[in-house]
């Protein structure tokens, strides 16, 4: 199985979002997603890991310093096992109120 895609970010003052694309198809094995399992730290190596329901291709990590740096990644696991991580992508919270947005270009 193949990993995911991040497509896009949300950063806010104490939190960011992210979304990807869920491997479909050949890439699972024609098996259905389980779960995800999302890996993140604030730069000094991935250390957390939270696990996501299968419906979910979007999340949001919470309780962040505002201006810092974050590093994330995101695998998938179906019936046979868990696949590839994605790779790293780097986030930083907002100094202020203002919320930003991007999304990742899919080739």
């Amino acid at each position: 199985m193949t990993e995911p895609i991040i497509t896009e970010c949300t950063r806010h003052t104490n939190s960011f979002s992210f979304g990807w694309q869920q491997p479909k198809g050949v890439k699972t094995g024609g098996r259905e997603i389980l779960e995800y399992d999302v890996k993140w730290d604030e730069g000094a190596g991935l250390t957390k890991t939270d696990l996501v329901k299968q419906s979910d291709t979007n999340y949001t990590i919470d309780g962040l310093q505002s201006g810092s740096w974050y590093n994330f990644k995101v695998k998938a696991r179906n019936v046979c096992d868990w696949g590839q991580y994605s790779d790293v992508s780097m986030m930083t919270t907002c100094q202020n109120e203002t919320q930003w947005q991007f999304k990742l270009s899919t080739m």
